[in-house]
């Protein structure tokens, strides 16, 4: 398998990284790898389908993920660490919940 479609690695402005509105498809690993120092990062409204695995947070990162429509293959979010800050809420996968693995607030989301 390859790599990640889109890292974000580097650390944001007091207004974040914020991904939003985006078309992410047939990534053959990750779709977006977070790197584990990076805070702040919000991800609105965007769709990810086909996908190997949706958006792997590496560290205790904070940020909010709302509204967006996943159906990746393996998982749709995985946390390596599980007090990472994240929450959220209104994300789908079809009529259900998205896969949501090791995030200490994955019930939010």
């Amino acid at each position: 398998m390859g790599g990640y479609c889109i890292n974000v690695l580097t650390a944001a402005t007091t207004a974040g990284h914020n991904f939003t509105n985006n078309t992410i498809k047939g990534c053959g690993n990750v779709a977006v790898n977070v790197g584990a120092s990076v805070q702040n990062i919000n991800f609105a409204s965007n769709t990810f389908t086909s996908n190997w695995s949706g958006i792997m947070f590496n560290g205790t990162n904070t940020g909010k993920l709302t509204a967006n429509s996943m159906v990746d293959n393996n998982w749709d979010v995985y946390c390596k660490d599980a007090s990472s800050g994240l929450t959220g809420s209104g994300n789908s996968r079809g009529a259900g919940s998205i896969i949501c693995t090791n995030c200490g607030n994955c019930s939010t989301f």
